[in-house]
């Protein structure tokens, strides 16, 4: 019999800030909940085997093999996975902390805000459309070692007073260059749209001589984003702005 039900919704919704980091930790967790079942199957076998259920040759060591396998290789595997979902549930913390400080400034700045927006090469974290322009924000949680606090920022690179961190620069002028190619060929306007690095929880020291909006990336502490923006001179009318969101906004629904 068909179904001829169908979605009372005219359209999906937005994606939220994170979307993408939250799906990648689900089918990471997925996977290892799935080898961490292997060895309760493992073990439902030997118990089989030891009550007569099972009889076949040389079954013991099949499964002592099997166990061998799973805990030098499995375990490594899954080990690793571990990690790399606490760095992803770091990164996750930083993006909705900073999406959700984003939409907060929204309508006192006249911004309007989409998240999560997605490329051919990845996802643009959060896209500010403001009277001043359209600005793309990457955000880099970035855990702290003892007495770290400060990153220190030269136009170039990115460091504490301690080491080099991960610094996104080139990244967020290939999401700014994408976005503003983007919207020349869809909306037929030629719009230069400044890439934004942040680190939430971070304070910053531009340590160049340089004024922030020198730099080709500017690099920002989160509760400094509308400062910085909001100084700049005004390029966009509200109609533009709205023009621009109502594209953008029908190309990130999930």
């Amino acid at each position: 019999m068909k179904n001829n039900r169908q979605s009372p919704l005219s359209s999906t919704a937005l994606r939220k800030p994170g979307h993408h980091l939250r799906k990648t930790i689900q089918k990471k967790t997925l996977y290892v909940l799935f080898f961490l079942f292997g060895p309760v199957c493992l073990y439902v076998g030997a118990i089989l085997g030891a009550v007569g259920i099972v009889c076949i040759p040389y079954f013991y060591l099949v499964i002592t093999g099997v166990f061998l396998i799973y805990f030098f290789i499995i375990r490594k595997w899954e080990r690793k996975q571990r990690v790399e979902c606490q760095k992803l549930e770091l990164g996750l913390e930083g993006e909705v902390f900073v999406g959700e400080f984003l939409n907060s400034c929204k309508a006192e700045n006249n911004w309007y805000i989409l998240h999560d927006f997605q490329t051919n090469n990845g996802n643009i974290d959060h896209i500010i459309i403001a009277p001043q322009g359209v600005f793309t924000v990457e955000t880099k949680a970035v855990s702290q070692l003892e007495n770290e606090s400060t990153i220190f920022y030269d136009c170039e690179r990115v460091q504490t007073e301690n080491r080099n961190i991960d610094s996104p620069l080139q990244q967020a002028k290939a999401e700014a260059a994408y976005l503003s190619e983007y919207i020349r060929q869809k909306l037929t306007m030629n719009l230069f749209v400044q890439p934004i690095v942040n680190y939430p929880g971070w304070k910053l020291q531009l340590c160049s001589g340089k004024k922030l909006d020198e730099c080709a990336v500017w690099v920002c502490f989160t509760t400094g984003i509308p400062k910085v923006i909001c100084s700049q001179p005004k390029k966009l009318s509200v109609e533009e702005q709205t023009r621009i969101y109502n594209f953008l906004a029908s190309e990130s629904q999930i």
